[in-house]
């Protein structure tokens, strides 16, 4: 947090809205340091559905994952409930649950997907 503070303190002249309107999310060297981290810490499952989920710009539901990945149906909703249980996933319903990444771990993973992709 608070490298976030000196951050939109000293680029965006204390700004919180001018930091808001950036169009991507903007991430610190500590930031990726840690979400570098969480992203270790994720199984291999995870790993996989945070990878596919990160190369959309749409949520995706159940079946579409289950139609890109190699993953049984469990092991998709055994993945998609850890990573809600860690916060980096969020759900949206319209009139079927689709679920997408948080935007900050979503652009972690973009800017070092080729990194990532080797690692599953």
């Amino acid at each position: 947090m608070e490298d976030i503070c000196y951050l939109i303190r000293n680029m965006f002249c204390g700004k919180v809205s001018e930091f808001l309107a950036e169009e991507t999310p903007v991430i610190t060297e500590l930031m990726s340091s840690q979400l570098g981290e969480v992203f270790e810490r994720l199984s291999s499952r995870e790993k996989a559905i945070a990878l596919e989920l990160s190369q959309v710009d749409r949520p995706l539901s159940r079946s579409q994952l289950n139609e890109k990945l190699s993953l049984s149906s469990t092991e998709i909703i055994k993945g998609l409930q850890s990573l809600q249980r860690r916060c980096l996933l969020k759900t949206i319903e319209n009139g079927t649950m689709a679920f997408a990444l948080c935007p900050v771990f979503k652009q972690y993973i973009r800017k070092g997907s080729l990194t990532a992709r080797s690692e599953i």
